[in-house]
């Protein structure tokens, strides 16, 4: 961790995080707000979700494409 910490705020623009984050080579950021209290973590996946689209033919590894999960659930003493 760096000293001291680099931190975005709420009202931080996305392009900048992302400039901060390419820059310094980080993964996520704290987000604080005007008194330094953490109010959550912007990472690189938050700032380009939405900006890829979804390949329609592909699915997640694990689901049916409706978003439930196909590999049996654990439960205790199976």
């Amino acid at each position: 961790m760096s000293a001291p910490a680099v931190t975005v705020g709420p009202a931080t623009p996305a392009t900048y995080a992302a400039e901060v984050l390419a820059s310094r080579g980080f993964a996520a950021l704290p987000v604080v707000d005007t008194g330094d209290r953490l109010l959550g973590v912007v990472a690189e996946v938050d700032l380009v979700r939405d900006r890829i689209r979804p390949d329609p033919g592909c699915t997640p590894a694990g689901t049916s494409g409706t978003g439930t999960t196909d590999r049996p659930r654990w439960s205790p003493g199976s």
